[in-house]
């Protein structure tokens, strides 16, 4: 993978530590988990069809730098968010010569799903009936500052690791497709995470 022009400062020879494919970890959850390692590392992505490189510098668990030629920073972020499919490779201890992501990671998540939303690509990252939400056992000082719905509120109140998100649509009273696309808002803001699927 090229990261298109953007040079970069390292301190050894790379070092890979995780690949994979966007299949298996969709990107919303891996820019999740690389908040929570709060290393510094360079997410480098590519796909062949269209053929397309990009990636994200992560620092301290922030996106500080992205790329999706000709796109930068938050809005190469978002249209990152856009992939659904592709592979991916983590090089650690990779520094960007500049920084150009000025939003928090919530806020670009939550964004990026505003936007699926309403472009009808939502879909594969929306969770299944019968998938159980859990609520988060620590939330980092990041989701101070998070303004939720009275809606949102409720389900996150409802949300007790043992219904299932056709359980909770049936207690609240609410439609399904809502009740999934208000939980993909609270797992993006890392509020709930979805812990599975239940036992027949």
């Amino acid at each position: 993978m090229n990261d298109s022009g953007t040079s970069v400062i390292r301190r050894s020879a790379p070092q890979r530590i995780m690949s994979g494919q966007l299949e298996d970890y969709p990107l919303p959850e891996l820019m999740q988990f690389l908040r929570g390692m709060r290393k510094r590392v360079h997410l480098m992505i590519e796909r062949s069809l269209p053929p397309q490189s990009a990636g994200i510098y992560f620092s301290a668990g922030r996106p500080i730098h992205a790329y999706l030629s000709p796109l930068t920073g938050d809005e190469a972020v978002l249209a990152l968010l856009t992939w659904d499919h592709g592979r991916f490779i983590l090089i650690d201890d990779a520094i960007p010569e500049q920084e150009s992501v000025k939003s928090d990671l919530q806020i670009l998540l939550l964004e990026g799903l505003r936007r699926l939303d309403e472009s009808s690509r939502h879909l594969p990252i929306i969770p299944r009936p019968e998938m159980i939400p859990c609520p988060r056992t620590y939330c980092d000082s990041a989701t101070d500052d998070l303004l939720l719905t009275l809606r949102e509120w409720r389900l996150l109140a409802a949300v007790d690791g043992r219904r299932t998100v056709t359980d909770l649509a049936h207690v609240l009273q609410r439609v399904l497709p809502e009740v999934q696309r208000d939980l993909c808002n609270l797992a993006a803001s890392g509020l709930v995470r979805m812990a599975g699927e239940k036992a027949v």
